[in-house]
Parts: C-alpha cells; sequence; structure tokens
C-alpha cells in the first residue's frame, strides 16, 4: 500500500446546498482543499487532488431501500417540503446532488481498495442518514454505502467505522447494530445533551455483533484530556483485537472548541493525536487500508483548520505554522470573518467531564470483550 493521500473533491459537491441561512454549508469543504493545495499537500509524496464521478441509483441501494430513493426523486422534482422533520429541506435536484457526494466516497474506497494509497473524501460523512429516510441534514448515507460497497465489491471481512463527529453517527451505528463484521467507535457530545438523543455506552450491538458497537459519549465541556483517555483506553485496544483489514472514518470537526451548535471544546491538539494514531493502525492491522471522511463542522474557521491537519498528517506533508497570507484573504472574501492565523493552539481540559469519560472506559470493559485484548 502507498502513503500517499488521494483527496476526492470537485465542485459538484457544492450543488449539495439547503439555501441562504442553512448551517450546513459546503464552501467550508472548498476552502479546505483550498488550503491543502496552498499547504503544497499535493506536491509531496504522491499525495494527488482528483475529481468525483456521480454514484448512481445502484450505488445508493447498497444501503438504502428502493422506495426511500423514489420519494427523493420525486422532492428532487418538486424541490418543496422537508425530508425529515425540518432539519433536512428538499430542493430542486436534491438527489442528483447527494449522488456526486456517494460518488465522491465510493472513489476515495476504490483508491484505496486497489492499493493507490489513503483516501479523503471531505465532502461526505453524512452520518445521520437512515436507510429509509432522511436525518439531521443527510439526505444519504455515503459511509454506510461505502461500508457495503468494500464487504459486497471487495471481500471486506472486518471493518471499522471510527466516527469523531460531534453528533452521534446513529444512521451507521443502527444501519449495522446486528452485523459482527463490522466494529463501529462513535465519539460524540452526551445525547442526552445534544441532537440525535442517541448514541448510549449500553448499546454495544446485538446477536453476533455484541461487543463490536462502542459508544463514547462525553459531556458538554469535556475537552482534549476525557477524549484522548477514551481512545487510549478504548478504542485503540478495541481496533488491536478486533484487526478490521479496512478503516473508514468519519472527521467531523465540530468537537472542536467554538462549533455553534455543540460544546464538546476539542483543540487541534485532540484530531492530530488521534488521527496520527488511526495512520499508525491503519498500517498495523489493515494494510495501510484507510479510508477519510468528512463530515459536520459549522465554524468554518474550524473546519479550514481541521480537516487540512488531518490531511497533511495522513499524506506525511509538515503544515507550516502560519496559515498562508494569499488563503486567508480567500477565507475572509466568502464569510466576511477573520480567517485563522495558525495552525497551532493550546489544549483544552476539564475536572467532571474527565471523570465521566473515565466511568464510561470501565463500562465499556466490562461490557465488550473487545478491549483488553488489545
Amino acid at each position: 500500500m502507498s502513503g500517499s493521500l488521494h483527496v476526492y473533491y470537485g465542485p459538484e459537491i457544492l450543488l449539495y446546498d439547503f439555501g441562504p441561512g442553512h448551517p450546513f454549508n459546503q464552501r467550508r469543504v472548498k476552502l479546505s482543499v483550498e488550503l491543502m493545495d496552498a499547504c503544497e499537500l499535493f506536491q509531496a509524496n504522491g499525495n494527488t487532488l482528483r475529481p468525483i464521478q456521480q454514484g448512481t441509483r445502484a450505488d445508493a441501494l447498497l444501503f438504502h431501500e428502493p422506495g426511500y430513493l423514489d420519494f427523493l426523486a420525486d422532492a428532487s422534482i418538486t424541490g418543496e417540503g422537508v425530508l425529515d422533520h425540518g432539519d433536512t429541506p428538499a430542493f430542486p435536484g436534491c438527489l442528483d446532488a447527494a449522488l456526486w457526494g456517494v460518488g465522491a466516497s465510493l472513489g476515495a474506497l476504490d483508491a484505496v481498495m486497489t492499493g493507490e494509497g489513503h483516501a479523503f473524501s471531505p465532502g461526505g460523512g453524512w452520518h445521520h442518514g437512515y436507510r429509509d429516510h432522511a436525518s439531521g441534514f443527510c439526505i444519504l448515507n455515503d459511509g454506510a454505502i461505502a461500508l457495503a460497497a468494500a464487504r459486497q465489491r471487495y471481500g471486506i471481512q472486518r471493518a471499522l467505522y471510527l466516527d469523531i463527529d460531534v453528533h452521534h453517527g446513529d444512521g451507521v451505528f443502527y444501519g449495522y447494530y446486528g452485523d459482527g463484521w463490522l466494529l463501529d467507535i462513535d465519539f460524540h457530545q452526551d445525547g442526552r445533551t445534544l441532537f440525535p438523543g442517541k448514541g448510549f455506552a449500553e448499546e454495544v450491538g446485538t446477536g453476533e455483533a455484541t461487543g463490536t458497537k462502542l459508544n463514547i459519549p462525553l459531556l458538554p465541556g469535556a475537552g482534549d484530556d476525557a477524549a484522548l483517555l477514551a481512545w487510549r483506553e478504548v478504542a485503540v485496544p478495541a481496533i488491536r483485537a478486533f484487526r478490521p483489514e479496512l478503516i473508514v472514518m468519519q472527521c467531523g470537526a465540530d468537537a472542536h472548541a467554538g462549533d455553534p451548535l455543540a460544546m464538546l471544546e476539542w483543540s487541534l491538539g485532540a484530531y492530530t493525536e488521534i488521527i496520527a494514531s488511526v495512520h499508525a493502525l491503519a498500517h498495523e492491522v489493515a494494510d495501510g487500508r484507510l479510508l477519510l471522511l468528512g463530515g459536520g463542522g459549522y465554524n468554518p474557521a474550524n473546519v479550514c483548520l481541521i480537516w487540512p491537519a488531518i490531511a497533511h498528517a495522513v499524506g506525511d506533508v509538515s503544515l507550516p505554522d502560519r496559515v498562508p497570507d494569499h488563503w486567508r484573504k480567500s477565507f475572509e472574501d466568502a464569510y466576511g470573518r477573520r480567517a485563522p492565523e495558525r495552525f497551532s493552539e493550546p489544549p483544552t481540559s476539564a475536572t467532571r467531564p474527565l471523570q465521566a469519560a473515565a466511568r464510561c472506559v470501565d463500562d465499556l470493559r466490562r461490557l465488550s470483550p473487545l478491549i483488553g485484548q488489545g
């Protein structure tokens, strides 16, 4: 497996647009990729920026129900109403727009599975989409589709889905709740305090999958220490024990401090430690097969720091300390606010959430036989 990183992005990702004022805005993806380029990611180590192809109905059917796709096709014509309980409005061409994101993530999967290197689809990571309905800004679920494709098209027998978005990745988690071939580890803000109100530690799978579904709900204000405690004590040993052949990681940026929709208060350092560990584990247990997806993130400045930091870590290219001035101007023109200046910030910590995370670690050790084996 090559150590290169291939980023799958095209202007078609911007078609996924719920309209002015909606918090989910794909300009953050465009600017993140432009910052990767400005920091010379694609000029080193064989890393590439690749165009995308649109996914198909057959691709979507790997996870979604036919009747739901028919519903989306009708909604795409009228562009009226909502696709869930109100968060996810229809718009003209919404199914076609979602299929571009699916195609990007499947293209990235193909690169990983054919040994070209690691891959990143920053416009994807739509983890709330269910088999038969939309939820939480997610019309389709590209991550769940990619997992199904890895199993059905490439014969993967054991996969890891790792989700660090601040919101629980319920569409993937419950979509594969009874499937023992998938280890799902989900870091998120406690569902008692945040949408979608799900993802509790006692939910560890059913039947043959018991012990392969690991929720790590963190209290508001958790900071880096709580997240990294759970990462080191739960995620790493479980991954080593399970030994997945493929790692799919949803890299939501909304756990970062300052996100307007959540309160986990991570710093960039938590993300970089976790991604460095994931990258090493991919080479240790999965022959380097690592697929990265985007996800949430509603402070665009945070997103534009975190996703380039993740990409550069996996693509093995050092970031400069200062954000390039010409990119900062592009950001400020797009958002009318001050752009980030540096790729560094102090770590964060809080005592009560750290104690709660330690209790969660103890609970998961009791509930999952995987932890302690790695």
